[in-house]
């Protein structure tokens, strides 16, 4: 997990209004190498949100940049997200993440524009749905829990299993545990926390 050459640093976030807590959480999952080679290779477009139908078979235009459609795909916009921030444009300004602002409620219904919330709680509930994204997208659709719906990019860089191996110190026989899952977001704080190991 690490940069393949040197980068220059990427854009800034505006404050749109108390989102320090997402600006944050968003500047540590920009500059997470496997996610930004992910989103700068253009993979996250796979995931961009198909317009939704009106009953007369329209587009209703509620694409994947916050319209009022309900198509918010936090992967795709998570992407292109990345692929501004660490593209030419993030080098001269500041970005104004409002695509994620216009949907907070999409990543969560307690959150509320204008309002500071918990760091952890949108670090959280971002993961978890662009993990989401990425098991609805995959055919056949896994089920939920299974080994293979933790088989998606997101889950290979920011969740995982822990396994416990105790040794007796009178015989010296190794014991091991069973694994135990890793959410994404547990992974993540891991990284955070020392992100130099």
């Amino acid at each position: 997990m690490e940069w393949p050459e040197a980068r220059k640093i990427g854009a800034g976030l505006a404050n749109l209004g108390n989102t320090c807590f997402m600006n944050a959480v968003m500047q540590c999952l920009t500059h997470t190498p496997p996610l930004a080679q992910f989103c700068l290779a253009g993979e996250h477009r796979k995931y961009k949100p198909k317009p939704r139908r009106d009953a007369d078979g329209d587009a209703d235009g509620g694409g994947g940049s916050g319209g009022s459609g309900g198509s918010f795909s936090a992967l795709y916009e998570m992407g292109e997200h990345v692929s501004r921030a660490l593209g030419r444009e993030g080098r001269r300004h500041t970005i104004a993440p409002a695509t994620f602002v216009k949907n907070l409620r999409a990543l969560s219904k307690t959150f509320r524009k204008g309002r500071q919330e918990d760091a952890h709680e949108f670090a959280r509930c971002l993961l978890d749905a662009m993990h989401k994204r990425c098991v609805d997208a995959a055919r056949p659709k896994p089920k939920e829990g299974s080994a293979r719906s933790e088989t998606s990019f997101v889950w290979q860089v920011f969740g995982g299993r822990l396994r416990s191996r105790v040794a007796c110190k009178t015989c010296g026989k190794m014991r091991c545990f069973l694994y135990k899952r890793i959410s994404p977001i547990a992974r993540f704080q891991h990284l955070i926390a020392s992100p130099f190991n």
